[in-house]
Parts: structure tokens; sequence; C-alpha cells
């Protein structure tokens, strides 16, 4: 079955640990997707797309339970690409090897 999207980006933080002058300023309230809003969304979209992308504003990689909702994503065998500002890659860089649905990260 062709899937009605070639992707879908989902916003799991709008925060961010960089003050970058060509992004523009959020000013909703600062929050972090739960693991179970999270799963939520996957249930609804696995249908549309087999690709998510965990960027909108915010720094994807300071998410506390992002580990835990890649996870998630192999569950409904759904592919991830993220874009992250690099800053605290090497941290997480073990855990995210370790991740199956992750397909590319760009800097």
């Amino acid at each position: 079955m062709r899937k009605t999207y070639k992707k879908i980006y989902i916003e799991i933080i709008n925060n961010c640990n960089l003050n970058c002058n060509f992004c523009s300023k959020v000013t909703r309230p600062r929050k972090f997707m739960s693991k179970e809003e999270f799963e939520i969304i996957l249930k609804k979209v696995k249908d549309y797309t087999d690709y998510i992308y965990l960027h909108v504003k915010g720094e994807p990689l300071l998410h506390p339970q992002l580990i835990e909702m890649l996870k998630l994503t192999e569950k409904y065998n759904l592919k991830v690409n993220i874009t992250t500002n690099g800053t605290i890659f090497k941290i997480l860089s073990k855990k995210l090897g370790k991740c199956n649905s992750l397909k590319k990260i760009n800097f």
C-alpha cells in the first residue's frame, strides 16, 4: 500500500539549548511531549507514512525520553530522521546507535 505522505514532522520538544539568530523565537510555553502523547501520535500517523522527522522548533536530543520514544517507533515500523544542532550528540551517540528505527541524523 502506498503511503499518503513521504514524511511527517513531529515536534517532541520546543526547547533548545542554543539561541541562534536564524531561528525564529518560540513564544509558546516550553514543552516536552510525553511518551504517552508520542505513542498516540504514532498510532495516528503509522498508516500515512513510513518516515517521521523529529525536528520543528526544538532540539530533540534534549528530550529526556528520546531513547524510549525511538523504541516506540520500532513498534510501529516507522523510520526516524533527526535534525540536531549537534552540541550534545557525543553524549547520546552510543545509545542512538542501538536504535534500529533511526535512519538519519542531520547536523
